[in-house]
């Protein structure tokens, strides 16, 4: 599995549950998933990283059109407080009631690495933004990280479904070693909260739901959402 043989590694997971081993159960899974949807090809990392800058670029313009044009009709947009507006109609509503009332003088974007499978991408950046509020002028200087996820459409298009822009006052923005183990304690935790085979029940729900944020957010490969715990 280390090396990427991933074909020859699931009969081997599959014969140590078989074995008695359960816990390869989980690896035979994540090793059929990483079968199914590989790692996206280098053409289509480039057409992500050239898709968000224009993004990015439009703010300043103020036009919500260019803005938007690569959004999926299904996009939400997680605000700071962790609001969340749904669908595109919605989204290009309230934009065009910020650029209204606001100007972009300076918003400089740059996107970092992009973290994909299959028809799935999640990219990190950081922007440093200057907004100019009418008509008294006054000026905000704003530093955030932004978290694209994006899915890849029947027609090989790349498009936005969520986008979540946060203050970032810290100029070290990397996870650290402790965030890092967390977040990796946390996924263990809903991968172990049903065992494989196991029927859901209302206890598992709440095992589950003690490892969510109020305001989450899930969405369905036919990009269908719950929107709240």
């Amino acid at each position: 599995m280390r090396i990427g043989k991933i074909e020859e590694a699931i009969p081997l997971y599959e014969k140590a549950v078989a074995l008695g081993m359960n816990e390869s159960a989980s690896k035979a899974e994540s090793a059929k998933l990483q079968l199914k949807f590989p790692k996206p090809s280098e053409n289509d990392q480039a057409k992500v990283k050239a898709l968000l800058p224009a993004t990015l670029a439009a703010y300043k313009t103020g036009d919500t059109n260019e803005l938007l044009k690569d959004y999926s009709e299904q996009a939400l947009k997680m605000w700071g407080h962790n609001t969340t507006t749904v669908g595109l109609a919605n989204i290009r509503r309230i934009w065009s009631e910020v650029l209204t009332n606001r100007k972009y003088l300076k918003f400089d974007g740059s996107i970092g690495s992009i973290y994909a499978i299959g028809p799935i991408a999640l990219t990190l950046g950081r922007i440093e933004s200057s907004e100019e509020y009418p008509p008294t002028g006054a000026l905000q200087e704003r530093k955030q990280n932004v978290i694209y996820f994006l899915e890849k459409d029947d027609n090989g298009n790349w498009k936005i479904l969520l986008d979540h822009f946060y203050d970032a006052n810290d100029d070290n923005w990397e996870l650290s070693a402790t965030d890092k183990e967390q977040i990796a304690s946390l996924i263990n935790s809903w991968d172990s909260a049903l065992a494989p085979g196991e029927e859901l029940e209302d206890k598992h729900l709440e095992v589950l739901a003690a490892l969510y944020s109020p305001q989450a957010i899930e969405i369905f490969p036919n990009q269908a959402s719950n929107i709240g715990l």
